[in-house]
C-alpha cells in the first residue's frame, strides 16, 4: 500500500480513515500534541511519527514498524486549529465514506449518468509538447563547422522583435555550415523534423537549404527560395525517404523552412546542414562542395534552427547549451456514462468528482483567421488551432446571432508564441454603448485592462504555457456578436497560439466541449445512491452528514445556486447560493425550513448538517452552528450527489461526503468543519 498524498484531511473520528486507505486499513490514531503515537495499517502499526510545523511533512518509522505498508510521501498537510487534538470531533464512524478527492473511484453502490463524453485532467497522463535538440539554437557560431561563409551573429532583426538572426554572408560558393556528429539522432531511426527560419538578404543567390545525413549516401534535403517563398527542389536518396518540405511565411519577409524525413536505419554519424545557396541541386552527400558556384557576396539572415523526433515541426523553442524537451498536460475525453474526478493540471491536486449541469458550445470549425498553430495542443494533438499574428490587432474572429438579455461566457485556450505574450480577447457588438475585450499576459499569467466593466474575466493556468481565458457578459443589443482576439494596442511584433474555441449561454466557463464539425452538447452529469443501496447503509430518519465542496465560478453573478447534496423523497438539500452562501432548504412540499450561512467570500466549503425532526441544525467552515426547530420531512430514501434532480447542478467538485447514523453535537459539527 502507498499513501500518495494526505491532503487537507477531515480526520473524521479521531483516526486517518478519511483517505479511506485500502478500505480502511488506517483505522486508529490519537492525535495528541502534533504527534500520531499510535496507528494501525493493515497489520502492522506506525509506532512514532513526528509532525513538525503542524504538517505531516516527515515521518521516522520505528524498526519493523511497517511492514506491508510503504511510505512514498506525506506532504504537507495541515492539522490545524482545534483539529488537531478536539476531543470534539466524532469517535464513531461514518455509515457511508465517499472519499472522492482520495479514492478517485466511484462506491459500486452509486448510479452515474451522463449522455455524453466531456473531458477533464487525470493528473498523471502527459504529452510530449515542445522539442528542441538542438542547442544554441540561435547561436551560429556555436557547434557548426562553416565553410565559405561568414557569419554574425545578433546582426538583425529576428522573427520575435529582438536582435538575435545572424548574417550568413558567402566568401566561396557552396556555404555549409554542419554538425558533425549531431549526437541526438545516433542510432535513432524514427521521423525527424528539421526547421529553422531564414529571410532573404542582399544578391542573387537568396535561397537556403537543409539537409540531414545518416552515412553515405543516405539523405534528405530541400532548397527554398527565399525572394518567391517557395520550395525550389527536395529529395532523397538510400534508404533515408523525404516525407514533407515546406516553407511558411511569418512575417516581416521572415519564413520558417522545414523538412521532415527519415534515415531509414541506424546511423553512429549523423550529420545536419544548412545554409546559402544559388538555387541548384545538392550534391548526392547532401550538401554543397566549394565552388559549386561562383560567389558575388551574397547573403541571407538565419535563426532559431530546430531538430525534433516527430513527424512535423512544432511551435519553436529555443535553446542554450541544453537541448529541451518539453511535456504537458493532457486534457482527456471521458467516455459518456463515465464519471471525472478531476484534478489542477499544474500542481496535480485531485479536485474531486466533477459535476456539472448541460451547456452547449455553439460554435464549431474552432478559429476564423490567421494561420495554421504548430504547438502542441492541449489534448496532445497537433493540428486544429490558430496562430494569432502580429499584422492586424484584430485578425481572429467569430460571430454568433444573439438576443438582448443573454449572459454569453467566451473562453479559449491561448499559449504566447513569439513577443510579449500579450493578447486582446473578447466580445464587440455585445454591447450597444461598448466593446468588452481584455488584456492578457500569456507569460505571467495576469489580466492587465479591461474595455469595459460590466463583464467578468478569468485566466486559468493548465500547464506548459497554455492557459484558459474566458470572459462573461451580458447582452443588451441584437443582431450579431463577434468575438475575437488580436494584439493588445500596436503590439504587432507578437504571435499567440489559439485554440479550443468555446462560446456557451451561461455565467461561467464549463469544462471544455469538442466541436470539430458541428456544435456539441456535454449532458448534466446525474450520480445518485437509492433503493437498497441507500435504505441498507443510511438510517431514513435522525442522521448527519458531512460534505466537502469546490465550486469553479464566482459569486458575481446572480442567481447561481450549487447543489452539493440532498436527501430525498423530499427536497432537504444543501447547496451554496450566490447571495446567502451555504444553506439548507427543506421543503415539505413546500419551503418549511431555511438555515442560511451568509457566507459568498470563497468557493471552498466544509459543512455538517444534523437532521432531526424539528431540529435541523448546521455548521459550515467551523462557524456557529445555526439551527431551526420546527421542521419535518419525509423519512429519506435517497441521497442525490451534486445536484437536485436535473436541475442547480454543482457545477464544481465533491471532494467528499461522509454520513453518520446518529445526531452529532454542536461541537463536533464545528469541529468536523473547520479548516
Amino acid at each position: 500500500m502507498a499513501i500518495q498524498k494526505i491532503s487537507n484531511a477531515v480526520i473524521a473520528d479521531n483516526a486517518i480513515d478519511s483517505d479511506n486507505l485500502a478500505s480502511g486499513a488506517v483505522t486508529a490514531a490519537d492525535i495528541t500534541d502534533g504527534t500520531i503515537t499510535t496507528s494501525k495499517i493493515a497489520d502492522d502499526s506506525i509506532t512514532s511519527a513526528k509532525l513538525a510545523a503542524n504538517s505531516v511533512t516527515s515521518a521516522e518509522i520505528a524498526d519493523s514498524a511497517v511492514t506491508n505498508a510503504k511510505i512514498d510521501t506525506i506532504a504537507s498537510t495541515k492539522i490545524t486549529g482545534r483539529a488537531q487534538d478536539n476531543e470534539d470531533l466524532p469517535t464513531i464512524k461514518p455509515s457511508l465514506l465517499l472519499d472522492f478527492a482520495n479514492q478517485k473511484t466511484l462506491d459500486p453502490r452509486i448510479t452515474f449518468t451522463r449522455d455524453s463524453t466531456a473531458t477533464y485532467y487525470d493528473g498523471k497522463t502527459t504529452v510530449k509538447a515542445e522539442e528542441n535538440l538542438l542547442t544554441n539554437s540561435q547561436n551560429f557560431n556555436s557547434g557548426w563547422s562553416i565553410s565559405n561563409a561568414a557569419i554574425l551573429d545578433n546582426n538583425a532583426a529576428a522573427p520575435d522583435g529582438t536582435t538575435t538572426a545572424a548574417k550568413i554572408t558567402e566568401t566561396d560558393g557552396g556555404v555549409r555550415l554542419q554538425r558533425e556528429p549531431f549526437s541526438p539522432l545516433i542510432n535513432y531511426s524514427g521521423d525527424i523534423a528539421y526547421s529553422m527560419y531564414f529571410k532573404e538578404g542582399s544578391g542573387t543567390h537568396y535561397y537556403s537549404w537543409l539537409s540531414l545525413r545518416g552515412e553515405s549516401g543516405d539523405v534528405f534535403w530541400a532548397v527554398f527560395n527565399l525572394n518567391s517563398g517557395a520550395v525550389t527542389t527536395s529529395g532523397s536518396s538510400g534508404t533515408a525517404s523525404i516525407s514533407s518540405a515546406t516553407i511558411t511565411s511569418v512575417g516581416n519577409g521572415w519564413y520558417r523552412c522545414q523538412i521532415v524525413g527519415s534515415y531509414g536505419q541506424n546511423y553512429t554519424n549523423p550529420i545536419i546542414y544548412c545554409g546559402l545557396s544559388d538555387g541548384t541541386a545538392i550534391n548526392s552527400g547532401g550538401y554543397y562542395s566549394g565552388g559549386s558556384w561562383t560567389s558575388d557576396g551574397s547573403y541571407i539572415y538565419a535563426w532559431g534552427g530546430q531538430v525534433e523526433k516527430r513527424s512535423s515541426a512544432t511551435a519553436y523553442t529555443p535553446t542554450t547549451s541544453q537541448p529541451v524537451t518539453k511535456y504537458i498536460p493532457k486534457l482527456m475525453t471521458a467516455p459518456a456514462g463515465v464519471a471525472r474526478f478531476d484534478h489542477d493540471p499544474v500542481t496535480k491536486e485531485s479536485k474531486g468528482l466533477l459535476i456539472e449541469s448541460q451547456s452547449s458550445n455553439v460554435w464549431y470549425s474552432d478559429i476564423m483567421g490567421g494561420t495554421d498553430s504548430d504547438a502542441v495542443k492541449p489534448n496532445g494533438k497537433t493540428n486544429g488551432g490558430r496562430i494569432i499574428d502580429r499584422h492586424a490587432p484584430y485578425n481572429w474572429y467569430k460571430q454568433h446571432s444573439q438576443t438582448s438579455g443573454t449572459t454569453w461566457t467566451l473562453s479559449v485556450f491561448a499559449k504566447a508564441g513569439l513577443g510579449s505574450g500579450k493578447t486582446l480577447f473578447g466580445f464587440e457588438g455585445l454591447n450597444q454603448t461598448a466593446d468588452t475585450r481584455y488584456t492578457f499576459n500569456l507569460l505571467n499569467g495576469t489580466i492587465e485592462t479591461a474595455e469595459k466593466l460590466h463583464a467578468v474575466a478569468a485566466i486559468t493556468d493548465v500547464g506548459g504555457g497554455w492557459y484558459r481565458l474566458s470572459v462573461t457578459a451580458t447582452s443588451t443589443g441584437t443582431g450579431y456578436i463577434t468575438a475575437h482576439m488580436g494584439n493588445s494596442g500596436n503590439d504587432y511584433e507578437n504571435t499567440v497560439h489559439a485554440w479550443g474555441l468555446q462560446l456557451e449561454v451561461g455565467k461561467f466557463a464549463s469544462s471544455w466541449i469538442p466541436d470539430e464539425t458541428a456544435a456539441a452538447t456535454r449532458n448534466y452529469d446525474s450520480a445518485k445512491i437509492s433503493g437498497t443501496n441507500f435504505s441498507d447503509t443510511v438510517n431514513p430518519q435522525n442522521i448527519t452528514v458531512y460534505a466537502e465542496s469546490d465550486i469553479t465560478h464566482d459569486y458575481t453573478w446572480t442567481n447561481i445556486n450549487s447543489t452539493v447534496f440532498n436527501l430525498g423523497p423530499d427536497r432537504v438539500q444543501y447547496r451554496i447560493d450566490d447571495i446567502s452562501g451555504p444553506e439548507v432548504l427543506v421543503f415539505n412540499p413546500s419551503l418549511v425550513a431555511q438555515l442560511q450561512n451568509g457566507d459568498v467570500s470563497r468557493n471552498n466549503h466544509k459543512a455538517a448538517i444534523a437532521y432531526e425532526y424539528n431540529n435541523l441544525r448546521m455548521s459550515d467552515t467551523g462557524k456557529t452552528v445555526l439551527s431551526d426547530t420546527s421542521c419535518v420531512w419525509s423519512d429519506f430514501t435517497n441521497l442525490e450527489i451534486g445536484a437536485w434532480g436535473s436541475a442547480e447542478h454543482l457545477n464544481g467538485y465533491v471532494k467528499k461526503i461522509a454520513v453518520y447514523n446518529s445526531l452529532l453535537t454542536n461541537a463536533q459539527l464545528q469541529a468536523l468543519t473547520q479548516d
